[in-house]
């Protein structure tokens, strides 16, 4: 539309743009909204903040005036902006929190409330439509902190739990809460809680036999991220930008405390410096704490007091000193419950080569992915602490791993720096919606990369996005898969585990250099499902690869119709438990795929927590035979019922699924078979009446030539034929096995097969084959077995 003075407008989408034909501008403020920013996924139930960016793209100054915000057919909020000059933007946000799921269109408006004359009065308004889902699990760390010493202090995988307390009475929690956390804390950790109803509320009476004490009121309470929620811990829902859930005994007046290094790799000798501070709930803050008993602790890994220091500086400030190489734990404390809790754990390693008491390093691992799909980056990279996302990219181009980047610091949409470019593709600042974005451990950036500091481990990558609204991982997209890295392996061996875990969604990608520094330390590499249901396990050295091809890994459950297409296929007798997982690996180089060969076998786990079973210890797994369209149980499967987990080995990969055999039908009782004897049996001999006794129920049957030849050892086969026929096992018709040296036409064929379809029997595995040896004499072990 024309307007006066001689400029003009241009644009119908809640931008737009004034071009300068003659004259000045134009006399009123015009205000716009260039930009929703929500943070994506967006969970059901799950509070997020949403901010629109509001220009004033007028001549003159606007007053004051209100911005709304309304989601489907929710009330509108509001906010005002105290004046806006000309020229400039300005973030607003608002708090929502979805109700249900589905498409969900966010309304925003610049003046809501008409307060003031616009050159243009019709681009105020800016839509946009965002996909809410429900919440899936949540990885979060949880600490326990007890009286006198700390229980658990791991990260736990938070999901929809079953809580049931001490009066009996099982509570379903839908989404992952904090209580969850803690049920899950105890699970993995192997200690004990007590939950209890009380007025229509759940709360925890008991923790690792610590007990809330009923005159004092002291007891188990809990905070996230350091805040002491106003709801119960069943109806606190944890969402992804959670950090930690603390559970502690102590008083409701007690003070968290934080303990933060300045240093922590050293040399022995070497001081550094531990500050400690208190937090602050009335304001929200955190300030130096000192005096009243409180001090930082030294442990070592195994849990071995090692020294303390009382903190006795206002500053909060305290030096210490470690004389004997390793790694060490420190923390704060204040030696009474009921004024503090205990802080934070922060690792620091003496080493002979120590950090020459400079700034700690940290490694992180970051990819770059162009318009195409380029591959500009996927590398390690070593960097000072405290270091930021942009810090990283430009550590990547002074190293040579990129050829340029290229930042805004004065974009007026983002009020910090705004990357435009990298290895020349680029979009400068509000020339469209294309451009890079980045994810932080498969999580999306809702700051600038300024403002985001890095730590030891993350998983940067920055990929270019057809629309600056559209984040990578998102409604629409599985997101990047969960790469493993060196340093990831490199920490496991220092912290002196023998594995190191990766949780993944349903891809996992391992380096060629993150697997050859695996066997040279000697370190397994495990794959988790987010959900904890199946665990691949890779031992050092399990194929032969270079360091720059890429293995990649798929954990994938069958679609339902898939899954009816295959249930079809087990035998009567049989039960499957849980889903039918897919596992699918390929091995590439620079996008070419080659050949793989696993040279050890391949342990999976598969946990039947939460499922139905009748008898834990009929369970095994069982996989998908392709060639000849049959279920087959995998001979090596072990039952851990502590863990409710079956454990078992494989010398490749097909499709899996846990089965549990029933108990075998029942026959009905056959005809008294009359006495039979054989001409080797003395009348004398020791066990005549119950070879006799066994012969006549078709148990025992003898050789050809009349004997039974009772001095002889029985072999493996004809102990299985001997075990069937006890248990009145019929022979199962076409039955197949897994054993390379049973033959069709061997007589104890469709014996072993029957014993395989029961569960009944195991073999060897040899060169990567399953062998029976069915002329092996059986010793007393197998029989136990």
């Amino acid at each position: 539309m024309a307007l006066a003075d001689g400029w003009a407008y241009f644009g119908n989408d809640g931008g737009g743009l004034y071009a300068l034909k003659s004259g000045g501008p134009p006399s009123q403020p015009d205000l716009v909204i260039t930009k929703v920013i929500v943070p994506e996924p967006v969970y059901v139930k799950i509070p997020t903040t949403d901010t629109a960016i509001v220009y004033n793209r007028g001549g003159i100054e606007a007053p004051n005036f209100t911005v709304s915000f309304q989601a489907g057919d929710e009330p509108a909020v509001t906010e005002t902006v105290y004046g806006l000059a000309a020229g400039e933007g300005k973030p607003v946000s608002f708090n929502w929190k979805p109700a249900g799921e589905g498409e969900v269109t966010l309304k925003l408006m610049a003046d809501s409330g008409n307060s003031i004359i616009e050159a243009n009065e019709y681009n105020n308004e800016r839509l946009k439509k965002v996909k809410v889902i429900p919440k899936g699990p949540v990885k979060i760390n949880v600490r326990v902190e007890g009286k006198d010493k700390t229980i658990f202090n791991d990260q736990v995988t938070v999901g929809p739990s079953t809580i049931v307390t001490k009066e009996g009475h099982p509570y379903n929690i839908n989404d992952p809460t904090a209580l969850g956390a803690l049920d899950e804390a105890a699970k993995s950790g192997g200690f004990p809680y007590v939950a209890t109803d009380a007025w229509g509320f759940l709360f925890v009476d008991e923790v690792a036999g610590e007990k809330n004490d009923p005159v004092t009121w002291d007891g188990w309470m809990y905070r996230v991220d350091w805040i002491s929620p106003p709801v119960g811990a069943a109806d606190y829902i944890l969402g992804s930008t959670n950090k930690e859930v603390l559970w502690y005994y102590g008083s409701w007046t007690a003070k968290p405390l934080r303990v933060s290094l300045d240093k922590t790799n050293i040399s022995p000798g070497e001081t550094f410096t531990a500050t400690v501070e208190a937090y602050n709930d009335t304001d929200s803050t955190w300030s130096a704490v000192y005096g009243e008993s409180v001090y930082a602790a030294v442990y070592g890994l195994n849990g071995e007091f090692i020294n303390r220091f009382p903190v006795t500086d206002p500053s909060g400030k305290v030096s210490l000193t470690l004389n004997n190489t390793g790694p060490y734990l420190v923390f704060a404390d204040g030696g009474d419950f009921t004024k503090y809790i205990r802080s934070n754990q922060e690792k620091v390693t003496v080493t002979t080569t120590g950090n020459g008491g400079g700034p700690s390093t940290i490694t992180v691992h970051l990819q770059v992915t162009g318009k195409n799909g380029e591959n500009f980056c996927r590398s390690d990279l070593s960097i000072e602490s405290g270091k930021t996302v942009l810090d990283v990219l430009f550590k990547a181009k002074a190293l040579g791993l990129l050829t340029s980047v290229q930042v805004n610091y004065d974009c007026p949409w983002f009020t910090g720096a705004f990357v435009e470019g990298i290895n020349g593709q680029v979009v400068k600042c509000g020339e469209g919606y294309e451009g890079w974005v980045c994810l932080v451990n498969d999580i999306s950036l809702t700051k600038c990369a300024n403002e985001v500091k890095v730590n030891n481990g993350d998983n940067i990558l920055w990929k270019w996005s057809t629309s600056m609204e559209d984040t990578p991982g998102g409604a629409g997209e599985a997101g990047a898969p969960a790469s493993l890295t060196v340093s990831e392996v490199e920490k496991a061996k220092q912290d002196g585990l023998k594995a190191v875990v990766k949780t993944i969604k349903e891809e996992g990608n391992i380096e060629g250099k993150t697997l050859l520094k695996a066997t040279t330390l000697n370190i397994e590499i495990s794959l988790k499902l987010e959900d904890g249901k199946v665990i691949l396990n890779l031992p050092p050295g399990i194929l032969e690869i270079k360091e720059q091809e890429l293995l990649s890994i798929t954990i994938i459950p069958l679609t339902e119709d898939k899954t009816k297409e295959y249930l079809v296929k087990v035998p009567a007798g049989l039960k499957p438990r849980g889903k039918i997982y897919e596992i699918k690996t390929t091995l590439k180089e620079q996008n070419q795929e080659k050949p793989l060969t696993w040279k050890k076998e391949l342990t999976l786990t598969f946990s039947y927590q939460g499922m139905e079973v009748g008898t834990a210890a009929n369970l095994a797994g069982y996989l998908f035979n392709e060639q000849n369209k049959n279920w087959e149980p995998i001979a090596t499967s072990k039952v851990i019922p502590e863990k409710k987990e079956v454990i078992f080995s494989v010398p490749h990969l097909s499709k899996f699924v846990l089965i549990e055999r029933l108990k075998a039908p029942e026959e009905k009782p056959a005809e008294e078979k009359k006495i039979v004897s054989f001409k080797d049996l003395p009348d004398d001999h020791w066990a005549k009446e119950i070879i006799e006794f066994m012969a006549a129920k078709g148990i025992l049957q003898g050789y050809p030539d009349g004997t039974c030849r009772p001095a002889k050892m029985v072999n493996r086969a004809e102990f299985t034929a001997l075990l069937t026929r006890t248990l009145g096992l019929k022979e199962i018709n076409g039955g197949t096995t897994i054993f390379s040296d049973v033959k069709p036409n061997d007589w104890y064929y469709q014996t072993v097969a029957t014993a395989c379809y029961y569960g009944l029997v195991k073999g060897y595995l040899v060169e990567n084959k399953q062998t029976f040896n069915p002329h092996k004499p059986v010793t007393r072990e197998e029989i136990t077995v």
